[in-house]
Parts: structure tokens; sequence; C-alpha cells
């Protein structure tokens, strides 16, 4: 499956994907997550925080837990890396990020904070 696939399967507000397949995309994102250098990026790429931000947002109260709860771990498990990567390196023992990868995740963590509209 690919990341593109995985996306659309997390927004997909229709009843038509089943509820174990959003939930087992959320944690294969959050995996990835700790992965590669180049998984990272791509995940920031396709804007995986904002889909995720805005996949909580369609999810109704009275809906499921189990689902609420991998997205809002999948999009921690981002905003962890993205504080990795740009912040300082702990005891210095990380090894130096590349420049492209730090200028993906200061543009995925600028884009954390900017006021967007989410159309309900």
């Amino acid at each position: 499956m690919g990341l593109f696939a995985m996306r659309e399967f997390i927004t997909d507000s229709e009843k038509d994907t089943p509820k174990e397949v959003k939930v087992e995309a959320a944690q294969i994102v959050a995996s990835l997550s700790y992965g590669s250098e180049i998984a990272l990026s791509a995940l920031f790429k396709l804007n995986t925080s904002y889909v995720f931000v805005f996949a909580l947002s369609k999810l109704f109260p009275e809906g499921s837990i189990t689902l609420r709860a991998a997205y809002s771990r999948a999009l921690r498990a981002l905003v962890l890396c993205i504080a990795d990567v740009v912040g300082p390196s702990e005891y210095g023992l990380r090894p130096e990020t590349p420049a492209s990868l730090r200028l993906d995740t200061k543009e995925a963590l600028d884009g954390m904070f900017t006021v967007r509209r989410i159309y309900l």
C-alpha cells in the first residue's frame, strides 16, 4: 500500500473503508515517522500531520474511540519527530540531519501552527 493510498484511507469519511483498515493505516504512518529519513521526508511532503488534524476534525464525538486514539497517536508521533529533527540534538548523539530534511521539517512545523480553515 502506497502513502497516497494510506492518505485516502485516513481521510475517507464515508463508511466504505472499514475502521480496522483506518486504524492500521494510522499505525503504519506512526511507525514510518520513526523510520528512515526518506520515509520521514515523504510523510512531510504529503502533509501527513495536516491530514490527521483534518481526519480528527471529521470524527463525531460519538465516533470510534479506537480510531480517534490511533489518529492521535500518529499525529503525536509525527509532531515528536518534527521536534527531534528541528530541535537541538539531545546529548549531541543524533547524527547530522541532511539540509533537505531539515527544510521539509521546518515547513511541517510552520504548517502545524498555521491557521487553516477546515470545511466540515
